[in-house]
């Protein structure tokens, strides 16, 4: 069997649907160029009219799809980001969610909110989040988390022929994964999970791209502890029947999934195997998941990125937050691209040097690091300066240059 990228199998879904209805279209932010890659190529297939690039106005991309929708159209409305969902709550959870349900289900909203969720990818807060507890807790909206290639195709199918409003989210670590994927017609049923690795031990249910991270524990574990690895490819519906069965063999569950710890994905599935399978539990139920803000505890300040080290913060500090706030700083360990330490004193590390073919040189020029050049700094700043009369005969060309209409009132002026 053919093995295809992540957002290859994305891509091929959208094509192959577009092609078998002409009722479905995809409207979004940058779908024409396509932010991602899951929508390249398909402007040039189906033309712009099917290929709608619409302004930032994550309001109006979510308003226009859940019309069309019930208008008799299929779309696909592309939001880019998970996070930029709260910026069209009131389309998405509000109205898609609630329309079937409000009209005593004679009204169908069939459209899929499609976008990318996740971290891992130093791409600040508004660009990292995972909202699939949001999603849950509003009742109406459908939840497809694909793991892999073969599921991320088809499970999209069968999001777009689903005659009620579905949320398609889709990890960025996940996109450059490789992976079977037939060519011929295929979908995947919503509410089936697929048991990814066989265990006895413990079983852990994870989602997305947890789900590469829990089988990599597992084959690192292997001898050691047998680990049962599940993944639900979709959180609604839910296939409990799965892992409860799968809880009643190991007598253990860990839930894995990068929302946030507190009414998380973990609580829910843990609270369900409770009441379902708190017999069969050999320990409590475990939760694996993003850290919740722990308001003033500063004892400890943990930073992101491959280069961080945390530092902890002193006594002193914590008595003013604002001094706390400015210790939480970045403080470079290594240097990224060799992992060396101390970082260097040159102008630039041996490693990236080698990968250009240039042997690495020391910089004579630059001041040496450490409390050296701190309590020389002062000096070393001034001394870049231009000496006084030159700064002094520099000023007033700057200022003309940047306010040329001063030039007029300086009659004879060469400036």
């Amino acid at each position: 069997m053919r093995e295809i990228l992540y957002l290859q199998a994305i891509n091929e879904a959208l094509e192959e649907e577009m092609k078998r209805d002409e009722t479905v279209f995809i409207i979004g932010e940058s779908v024409q160029g396509s932010t991602f890659n899951t929508t390249m190529g398909l402007v040039q297939k189906f033309g712009p009219e099917r290929v709608m690039d619409t302004p930032i106005s994550e309001n109006g991309i979510a308003g226009a799809a859940v019309g069309a929708a019930m208008a008799g159209y299929r779309p696909v409305a592309d939001l880019m980001f998970g996070d930029f969902m709260y910026c069209c709550v009131d389309e998405v959870l509000l109205k898609a969610a609630q329309w079937h349900m409000l009209h005593a289900e004679k009204v169908n909203v069939p459209l899929v909110f499609k976008a990318a969720i996740g971290g891992y990818a130093g791409l600040c807060n508004e660009h990292s989040r995972c909202p699939e507890a949001m999603v849950l807790h509003h009742p109406g909206l459908k939840l497809v988390l694909p793991s892999n290639p073969y599921d991320a195709k088809g499970l999209l199918k069968t999001a777009i022929r689903d005659d009620n409003p579905v949320c398609y989210f889709f990890h960025k670590q996940l996109l450059p994964m490789m992976g079977e994927v037939p060519e011929e017609e295929y979908t995947i049923p919503f509410g089936v999970a697929e048991v990814k690795r066989e265990g006895s031990d413990v079983t852990v249910v994870a989602t997305s791209y947890q789900v590469s991270l829990a089988l990599g524990v597992a084959a690192e574990l292997e001898g050691k502890v047998s680990v049962e690895v599940i993944a639900p490819r979709t959180l609604e519906p839910l296939d409990m029947d799965t892992i409860i069965k799968s809880v009643a063999k190991t007598g253990r569950a860990i839930i894995v999934d990068e929302d946030t710890l507190r009414c998380g994905v973990g609580a829910e599935i843990g609270m369900q195997i409770m009441e379902n399978a708190f017999d069969s539990l050999d320990a409590p139920v475990k939760r694996i998941g993003a850290a919740n803000m722990h308001g003033h505890d500063l004892s400890f300040i943990l930073t992101s990125g491959p280069s961080a080290r945390p530092r902890p913060v002193r006594e002193k500090e914590m008595r003013r937050p604002y001094r706390a706030a400015r210790a939480a700083r970045w403080r470079p360990a290594a240097c990224f691209p060799c992992a060396r330490e101390p970082r260097h004193s040159g102008t630039e590390c041996p490693a990236a040097a080698a990968q250009r073919g240039q042997p690495f040189q020391e910089s004579a020029a630059r001041p040496p690091p450490g409390p050296a050049r701190r309590g020389s700094s002062h000096r070393y700043r001034r001394s870049r300066r231009p000496p006084g009369p030159a700064r002094r005969l520099a000023s007033p060309s700057i200022r003309l240059a940047r306010h040329p209409s001063r030039t007029a009132a300086r009659p004879g002026c060469s400036v």
